[in-house]
Protein backbone atom coordinates (compact mmCIF):
# COMPACT_ATOMS: atom_id res chain seq x y z
CA UNK A 1 0.00 0.00 0.00
CA UNK A 2 1.56 3.74 -0.85
CA UNK A 3 2.20 5.96 1.88
CA UNK A 4 1.36 8.96 0.77
CA UNK A 5 -2.64 8.66 1.27
CA UNK A 6 -2.46 11.08 4.82
CA UNK A 7 -0.63 13.69 2.65
CA UNK A 8 -3.66 14.90 1.26
CA UNK A 9 -5.28 15.08 5.40
CA UNK A 10 -1.50 16.94 6.67
CA UNK A 11 -2.71 19.45 3.91
CA UNK A 12 -5.96 19.98 4.89
CA UNK A 13 -5.23 20.26 8.71
CA UNK A 14 -2.09 22.64 7.95
CA UNK A 15 -4.47 24.55 5.93
CA UNK A 16 -7.65 24.69 8.19
CA UNK A 17 -5.02 25.76 11.42
CA UNK A 18 -4.07 28.54 9.43
CA UNK A 19 -7.45 29.77 8.59
CA UNK A 20 -8.52 29.95 12.28
CA UNK A 21 -5.37 31.11 13.68
CA UNK A 22 -6.19 33.84 10.82
CA UNK A 23 -9.83 34.51 11.72
CA UNK A 24 -11.18 33.41 8.67
CA UNK A 25 -12.80 29.77 9.76
CA UNK A 26 -14.49 29.10 12.85
CA UNK A 27 -16.58 25.75 14.23
CA UNK A 28 -19.65 27.19 12.90
CA UNK A 29 -17.95 27.04 9.49
CA UNK A 30 -18.08 23.48 9.59
CA UNK A 31 -20.36 22.11 7.22
CA UNK A 32 -18.78 24.51 4.12
CA UNK A 33 -15.11 23.55 5.43
CA UNK A 34 -16.00 19.99 5.36
CA UNK A 35 -18.04 20.38 1.77
CA UNK A 36 -15.16 22.00 0.26
CA UNK A 37 -12.59 19.49 1.24
CA UNK A 38 -14.46 16.56 0.05
CA UNK A 39 -15.06 18.25 -3.32
CA UNK A 40 -10.85 18.29 -3.56
CA UNK A 41 -10.49 15.19 -1.63
CA UNK A 42 -12.99 13.32 -4.55
CA UNK A 43 -11.33 14.66 -7.47
CA UNK A 44 -7.82 13.71 -6.04
CA UNK A 45 -8.69 10.31 -5.10
CA UNK A 46 -10.52 9.82 -8.47
CA UNK A 47 -6.99 10.83 -10.09
CA UNK A 48 -5.24 8.85 -8.32
CA UNK A 49 -7.28 6.05 -7.84
CA UNK A 50 -6.92 5.79 -11.78
CA UNK A 51 -3.02 6.39 -11.63
CA UNK A 52 -2.86 3.66 -9.00
CA UNK A 53 -5.24 1.18 -11.64
CA UNK A 54 -2.92 1.69 -14.17
CA UNK A 55 -0.25 1.01 -12.22
CA UNK A 56 -0.66 -1.95 -11.20
CA UNK A 57 -2.32 -3.10 -15.07
CA UNK A 58 1.39 -2.05 -16.73
CA UNK A 59 3.42 -2.60 -14.41
CA UNK A 60 2.83 -5.77 -12.94
CA UNK A 61 2.01 -8.34 -15.98
CA UNK A 62 5.04 -10.28 -15.34
CA UNK A 63 3.60 -11.13 -11.75
CA UNK A 64 2.90 -14.11 -10.72
CA UNK A 65 -0.84 -14.17 -9.83
CA UNK A 66 -2.99 -16.87 -7.14
CA UNK A 67 -5.78 -18.99 -8.68
CA UNK A 68 -9.04 -16.59 -8.75
CA UNK A 69 -7.16 -13.48 -8.78
CA UNK A 70 -6.38 -11.34 -12.16
CA UNK A 71 -4.70 -7.77 -12.07
CA UNK A 72 -7.88 -5.94 -12.41
CA UNK A 73 -9.07 -7.31 -9.28
CA UNK A 74 -5.86 -6.36 -7.32
CA UNK A 75 -5.49 -2.95 -9.28
CA UNK A 76 -9.47 -1.99 -8.25
CA UNK A 77 -8.91 -2.87 -4.79
CA UNK A 78 -5.71 -0.87 -4.50
CA UNK A 79 -7.41 2.21 -6.53
CA UNK A 80 -10.33 1.56 -4.33
CA UNK A 81 -8.38 1.23 -1.06
CA UNK A 82 -6.06 4.59 -1.70
CA UNK A 83 -9.00 6.70 -2.69
CA UNK A 84 -11.43 6.12 0.39
CA UNK A 85 -7.83 6.19 2.38
CA UNK A 86 -7.39 9.94 0.74
CA UNK A 87 -10.76 11.13 1.17
CA UNK A 88 -10.93 10.10 4.61
CA UNK A 89 -7.66 11.56 5.55
CA UNK A 90 -8.77 14.81 4.38
CA UNK A 91 -11.76 14.56 6.06
CA UNK A 92 -9.92 14.09 9.36
CA UNK A 93 -7.38 16.72 8.02
CA UNK A 94 -10.23 19.40 8.06
CA UNK A 95 -12.27 18.21 11.13
CA UNK A 96 -10.53 17.33 13.82
CA UNK A 97 -8.86 21.25 13.88
CA UNK A 98 -11.89 22.83 14.08
CA UNK A 99 -13.23 19.92 16.69
CA UNK A 100 -9.77 21.13 18.48
CA UNK A 101 -11.13 24.67 18.57
CA UNK A 102 -14.43 24.25 19.68
CA UNK A 103 -13.22 22.20 23.27
CA UNK A 104 -10.61 25.45 23.16
CA UNK A 105 -7.63 22.90 22.57
CA UNK A 106 -4.40 24.32 19.95
CA UNK A 107 -5.42 22.88 16.75
CA UNK A 108 -2.26 23.01 15.72
CA UNK A 109 -0.63 20.36 18.35
CA UNK A 110 -3.84 18.33 18.25
CA UNK A 111 -4.79 17.67 14.58
CA UNK A 112 -1.45 16.48 13.70
CA UNK A 113 -1.17 13.07 16.54
CA UNK A 114 -4.78 12.52 16.15
CA UNK A 115 -4.63 12.91 11.97
CA UNK A 116 -1.62 10.23 12.02
CA UNK A 117 -3.61 7.82 14.43
CA UNK A 118 -6.71 7.78 12.50
CA UNK A 119 -4.91 7.89 8.98
CA UNK A 120 -2.49 4.27 10.02
CA UNK A 121 -6.06 2.78 11.69
CA UNK A 122 -7.64 3.62 8.64
CA UNK A 123 -5.18 2.43 5.96
CA UNK A 124 -5.11 -1.05 7.43
CA UNK A 125 -8.46 -1.20 7.51
CA UNK A 126 -9.18 0.02 4.31
CA UNK A 127 -7.40 -2.23 2.64
CA UNK A 128 -8.55 -5.63 4.54
CA UNK A 129 -12.12 -4.82 3.95
CA UNK A 130 -11.76 -3.96 -0.10
CA UNK A 131 -10.12 -7.44 0.11
CA UNK A 132 -12.72 -9.13 1.41
CA UNK A 133 -15.44 -7.05 -0.67
CA UNK A 134 -13.87 -7.61 -3.56
CA UNK A 135 -13.23 -11.45 -3.09
CA UNK A 136 -17.03 -12.06 -2.31
CA UNK A 137 -18.81 -9.31 -4.62
CA UNK A 138 -16.88 -8.46 -7.38
CA UNK A 139 -16.96 -11.18 -10.16
CA UNK A 140 -14.66 -11.51 -12.92
CA UNK A 141 -17.05 -10.71 -15.69
CA UNK A 142 -17.82 -7.18 -14.02
CA UNK A 143 -14.56 -6.43 -13.80
CA UNK A 144 -13.44 -6.97 -17.17
CA UNK A 145 -16.37 -5.29 -18.61
CA UNK A 146 -15.99 -2.04 -16.37
CA UNK A 147 -12.93 -1.24 -17.47
CA UNK A 148 -12.49 -2.39 -21.01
Amino acid sequence: MPIPEGIPGVKSATVIVRAIALGEVTFSDTFKVLCKELRISLLLALALGILSWLKVLFLSHWTVIPAGFTLEKIGFVIALALSLQVVTATMAGALLPLLASKFKFDPAIVASPALTTVVDINRSSDLFYNCEAASEYIKEGFVILFFR
